[in-house]
């Protein structure tokens, strides 16, 4: 999926679920014979269900998180500690490098590998990786991209143990035009 395909369905799905709060909202405020939830008498009302359902969001999204192993809980007192697991710590970083648009300022972020034919899958995934987060193929192994992207690259090049295959300069590029 392109950056721009990606984009575009993120704004939609912010787009869709603001839409759903407010036809949401305006059944629960506006309809008095509305049987699952009881109707609202006051704004303050509907301020305390606004922060009633952030609530319950999140305790949703903490549960996902949990689930798919990515954070580990823990409750200590009255207090929640939550830390990211090392799978949670990757996909972060997948994150990260798929959503900086920051411009790179010392000119470009560029991407050598060389990783055997016996690890052939790691090397298409990495390819992969690399495609989704916007860079360009100078060659087969060679990419780059202008936005900074080094540090959660190279912190994601560490902890999959790929840094005696991969290495990521950041500088400018110099060519010469053809005459």
């Amino acid at each position: 999926m392109s950056a721009k395909a990606h984009n575009s369905r993120k704004r939609i799905s912010k787009a869709l679920a603001v839409f759903a709060d407010i036809a949401e909202s305006y059944d629960y405020i506006f309809n008095p014979n509305w049987e699952r939830r009881p109707s609202l008498q006051s704004f303050d009302a509907y301020q305390e269900w606004k922060v009633w359902k952030a609530w319950k969001l999140r305790r949703k999204q903490l549960h996902y998180l949990k689930r798919t192993q990515l954070i580990e809980a823990q409750k200590i007192g009255e207090r929640l500690m939550v830390r990211l697991t090392e799978k949670g710590y990757r996909k972060m970083l997948q994150i990260q490098l798929r959503s900086s648009r920051r411009k790179c300022v010392e000119g470009v972020c560029l991407v050598s590998f060389d990783i055997p034919e016996s690890q052939k899958a790691v090397r298409d995934a990495f390819r992969g990786l690399l495609r989704e987060c916007g860079f360009q193929k100078l060659h087969h192994s060679v990419w780059f991209t202008e936005n900074d992207v080094s540090e959660p690259l190279l912190a994601f090049v560490k902890m999959n143990k790929l840094t005696s295959w991969v290495h990521v300069f950041v500088g400018k590029i110099a060519s010469m035009e053809r005459r």
